[in-house]
Formats: structure tokens, C-alpha cells, sequence
């Protein structure tokens, strides 16, 4: 009988688990990288989001003191202190949220009011769907009786029925 030799392997010793040198050098930066520019694009963010919400540090303060709802101080922003322009150019928006839930404010008749004067005024309307929602919102009441816009109606619904009108 012949006998062969057997070699029993050992497995290969693990290589030591500790990071190296380079690998934390590489984390440090990474972490490092990562502060600085979250930090930066987050202050950046927030710096002009404080801007948005708080609308009414930047106006000449005719509007009562902060709601605590971004909205309705943002409409009360756009009713008093907005240049007319502003007003107009957001007519449909500010015209639908007054008419849906913000009847009952009074800061927010005033610019109703300035909306009527300003569509009066102009040789032609900017809008014809802007006059029809100033008219119905007029016409359904609710508004402070110092404003008297019932005595813009009929100038309004003038404007209604102009020929030529486009819808």
C-alpha cells in the first residue's frame, strides 16, 4: 500500500478591520463638504423664506398686526399696501379668496375697493372676468358700509355691458 502525503490548508488570516489613514481623512472631508454646503444652501432657503411669510415688516403697516394664516396677511398685504399694479395682476386670485372664505374681513374690502376704482378708471378693463367677479362680489353685500360700493355698480356693470366684449 502507498501513502500520499496530505497538506491541510489554514484559511488566510482576516486583514485587521481599523480604517485606515486614508479612509478617515476621506470621511472627514466628505462630513466636512456636507456641512458647509447644507449649511449654506439651508441659511439661503430660510433667509428667503421669511421673506414670503412675513410680508408685512416689508409694507407701510396700514393692515392690522400679523393673522398667524400666511394667506389672509398675504391678502391684506396685496388690499392695502400692494402698489395697484400688483393688485391688478393678481386680481383673479385675490377676487376668488375674498369671495370663498374672507368676506367678513374688512382690510380686505379695501382692496376691493381700490380694484373697483382702479377697473373704473382705466379706459378698458383689464379683464372682463374681473369686472363680472368684482360686480358679484359687490352685489352679494357683507362689506363695511363707510366703503359705499354700492355706488360703484352701476359704473361697473357699464362696463359689463360695453360693446364688444370678449369673454
Amino acid at each position: 500500500m502507498k501513502m500520499d502525503a496530505v497538506y491541510l490548508v489554514a484559511p488566510k488570516p482576516k486583514p485587521m478591520s481599523m480604517p485606515t489613514r486614508r479612509a478617515c481623512i476621506l470621511a472627514g472631508v466628505t462630513l466636512t463638504t456636507g456641512v458647509l454646503l447644507g449649511g449654506t444652501c439651508g441659511y439661503s432657503i430660510g433667509a428667503s423664506a421669511v421673506q414670503e411669510v412675513i410680508p408685512w415688516e416689508r409694507g407701510s403697516g396700514t393692515h392690522t398686526d400679523p393673522s398667524g394664516d400666511i394667506e389672509l396677511d398675504e391678502l391684506r398685504r396685496l388690499a392695502v399696501d400692494a402698489p395697484i399694479a400688483e393688485l391688478v395682476e393678481k386680481a383673479v386670485i385675490f377676487l376668488g379668496m375674498c369671495g370663498e372664505t374672507r368676506r367678513a374681513d374688512p382690510v380686505l374690502w379695501r382692496g376691493v375697493e381700490r380694484l373697483s376704482r382702479a377697473m373704473m378708471e382705466a379706459s378698458r378693463p383689464v379683464s372682463d372676468s374681473v369686472v363680472d367677479a368684482l360686480v358679484v362680489l359687490i352685489e352679494g353685500g357683507g362689506f363695511p358700509p363707510e366703503l359705499r360700493l354700492q355706488d360703484h355698480l352701476q359704473s361697473l356693470r357699464e362696463l359689463r355691458m360695453r360693446p364688444g366684449r370678449t369673454k
